[in-house]
């Protein structure tokens, strides 16, 4: 329900002005709902998602908070720059909506740091703070046939009536070998697919937005990690640019509000593009659930403080069947 508000809200929205802190800070004490994204999202990237065009002049901002408010006549929307740190509203031609209509959500006693008296709020004034202490523990395990794994990369990434040949990588359990592509899965259920078609001109393919390389990184996803039940999320979280024309498009695990951070990078899956053709992907297969047990964290006033900053709940899966929940400063 609350995404569908955001995207009707975004598509109506006029030209955003910059307001002032204090008027974004009296919008989040208004009527609404407020969205905190762990990692900055581009408006134009959000209304891809949310299938709707926005203003121009706000396409390319990319923001971590943003929030709908509830007027008598119409809602409004307000959000923070991420890179200037500047805020910003814009009316909508979004009709208002009533709180009786959002009765399924229970209040949670959530508060913004600015709110409370915690010194280190000075410096995440925007950070959320709830008032619990357990937070689930997580049973992590292996998806199962390896080979199962091996195929579901191999249709997803379009050799599905192509021959191959089975062989055991050095460094892995098993691999696929065919005329345009090596796909291998190592013990820890990472499977590691390169394009290898040398035919493949430098420069053939057209050029790509990037909302066009997070929409195919994420079909990608979607057809692989995505159709395992995970028991977990999986998100968007960042894209980067790299040497010799690459784009690397990165999603992660989530559950339980927390973030799953895999092995040494912490990624659920990285897709490799470059000149628009997707050369590498990598994918980590994994299975998650609640364990039945709770692990009591610091209260997250006390974490803000000992943090001086922003902070989150992840959770570090290494191999282990069992993972336990941590705060982690926000970097």
């Amino acid at each position: 329900m609350t995404i569908g508000l955001l995207g009707e809200t975004l598509g109506s929205a006029s030209e955003p002005m910059e307001i002032a802190e204090a008027e974004w800070r009296a919008a989040l004490s208004a009527s609404g709902i407020y969205y905190d994204y762990l990692i900055p999202v581009k408006l134009s990237t959000l209304g891809g998602w949310l299938g709707v065009r926005l203003p121009e002049a706000a396409a390319d901002t990319s923001i971590r908070r943003v929030c709908v408010v509830f007027g008598e006549g119409r809602n409004n929307v307000y959000y923070q720059d991420s890179e200037s740190g500047l805020f910003f509203a814009a009316m909508t031609a979004s009709s208002a909506v009533k709180m009786q209509e959002l009765d399924i959500y229970t209040p949670n006693g959530a508060r913004f740091a600015f709110e409370t008296d915690v010194s280190a709020a000075e410096n995440a004034p925007y950070a959320i703070i709830l008032w619990g202490s357990e937070y689930p523990d997580i049973h992590a395990a292996s998806p199962g046939n390896v080979e199962l794994l091996l195929d579901i990369t191999r249709i997803a990434m379009g050799h599905g009536n192509e021959l191959d040949t089975l062989y055991y990588p050095p460094d892995g359990l098993l691999g696929r070998l065919g005329t345009q592509f090596n796909i291998r899965v190592d013990a820890f259920d990472r499977v590691t697919y390169r394009n290898t078609d040398s035919s493949t001109a430098v420069g053939a393919a057209p050029a790509l937005t990037e909302n066009e390389f997070i929409e195919r990184a994420r079909m990608i996803t979607a057809e692989t990690i995505g159709i395992i039940e995970s028991g977990a999320e999986i998100f968007y979280e960042t894209l980067e640019y790299g040497a010799g024309g690459s784009c690397s498009v990165f999603f992660g695990y989530y559950i339980a509000g927390g973030r799953i951070h895999l092995y040494e990078d912490g990624h659920a899956a990285r897709v490799t593009f470059i000149d628009g053709i997707v050369s590498e992907v990598e994918l980590k297969f994994r299975s998650f659930s609640h364990a039945g047990e709770y692990t009591r964290l610091p209260p997250e006033r006390l974490a803000l403080a000992a943090a001086d900053g922003e902070f989150f709940l992840c959770y570090y899966d290494t191999g282990a069947e069992r993972l336990q929940p941590a705060w982690v400063k926000y970097n």
